[in-house]
């Protein structure tokens, strides 16, 4: 039986977090492309590095007290849009990925440590 999982509106990071997060995300964190205002693909974007659609992350950080920084990320809008709900070491496996040489290696630490703790 295919289960479908049900679609959850993602908390937004508190403003002092996301300051925190952008101030150390200046470029995206899988291609390093740097953020162009007014390029759609170019432009900075919210990231949650967990890929499931049923699950809060930021939500659920912030109601445990834990640091959200570590599970959300800027990116840039082309590599949110191709990355979409795929886990990152699925998403490592795509075209998109391959064509960008995004890997493990190449992303930023924020990305290597949220893989480490989660996805390995």
């Amino acid at each position: 039986m295919d289960v479908k999982m049900k679609k959850v509106k993602t908390t937004r990071p508190p403003d002092d977090v996301l300051k925190k997060i952008r101030g150390r995300d200046e470029d995206c964190v899988y291609c390093h492309r740097p953020f162009i205002k007014g390029d759609n693909n170019a432009s900075a974007t919210v990231e949650h590095l967990n890929h499931r659609k049923d699950w809060d992350s930021v939500g659920s950080y912030v109601s445990e007290g834990k640091d959200v920084s570590k599970i959300v990320a800027i990116c840039c809008h082309a590599c949110n849009s191709s990355r979409s709900d795929k886990s990152l070491l699925e998403w490592f496996k795509t075209s998109y990925s391959k064509s960008k040489n995004i890997n493990y290696d190449t992303v930023a630490a924020v990305v290597r440590d949220y893989i480490d703790a989660y996805e390995k």
